[in-house]
Parts: C-alpha cells; structure tokens; sequence
C-alpha cells in the first residue's frame, strides 16, 4: 500500500557540515551547518521560511545509535512544500534541494547560535529590565534624598 502523505522528509543530518556525503550531508559542505538542532531547523521552516512543518521523534537510519555528547541530531521534520493543487506552499523554496539550502542558511543565523555557552536565550529582556530596576532605584534614592531636606 502506497502512502499518501506528500510532504518532505527532512533530518539534522543532511544539513551537518561534520558529516560526509556518505554519512548523510545532501548539500556542500561550505554551505551546511555545524551540528543544526531539531528546533532551529523547525524555527527555519516555519518562521524564516512560513512552511507548515511537524516535528517527529525518530532518528536518521544511517546514525540510528546515540552517540555520547551528539544527542543533537535526535528527530526530523515533515515539510509540506506543495499545496494540494501541486502549487508550491513558498515560491521561493520549489523542491527539497532549495528547501535545504535556505534551511542551512538560516540555521547559521539563529539567536540560539549567536549566544554564548551558558546563556538563556531571554538574555536581552533580563538585562533591559535590569537596567530599569537601576533607574528606578535611583528615583527612589532622590525622594528619599528629597524628604531628609525637609
């Protein structure tokens, strides 16, 4: 029985730049990711990208063990890049090829890479919020100021 389901198949693998063809990289190398995760590439493809997409819990047949310290290949995505008419969903990603390539890119991009090791990703509002408290504890220090002259 064939199935019906016509979305993509997608897995971190085809965008790792450790990995080698014959390992599961399906772009170049120079245009791959180091180690993409599950949500950067599902933050690619839905925000970056505006595809629906479904995250699954399964592992790439070609690196099915877990390996000590690379848990973050774990899952896959579905894609669905055609509407049912046969139309594509994004003009700008017509097939699987495009798909990748686009992904990649905006995976080398995404916040959680651009931090540094140990940070959370709502960093910027913890620190801005901060800087309030400060402001707001000098007012408070000038009306206590203000009623001692009293």
């Amino acid at each position: 029985m064939a199935s019906t389901d016509t979305r993509v198949i997608v897995y971190p693998d085809y965008l790792n730049s450790a990995k080698t063809v014959a390992q599961g990289r399906r772009i170049p190398a120079d245009k791959a990711v180091d180690w993409p995760t599950i949500e950067q590439m599902f933050d690619a493809c839905e925000k970056g990208l505006h595809l629906q997409v479904d995250k699954e819990w399964k592992r790439y047949p070609r690196n099915w063990c877990v390996l000590p310290g690379k848990e973050l290949s774990f899952g896959r995505l579905r894609v669905t890049l055609r509407k049912e008419d046969g139309s594509p969903v994004n003009p700008d990603v017509p097939n699987k090829k495009e798909l990748m390539l686009r992904m990649a890119d905006l995976c080398k991009r995404h916040h959680s890479r651009s931090m540094k090791p140990g940070q959370k990703a709502q960093a910027g509002a913890g620190s801005s919020s901060s800087a309030a408290a400060a402001a707001g504890s000098s007012k408070g220090a000038a009306k206590k100021s203000g009623k001692k002259k009293k």
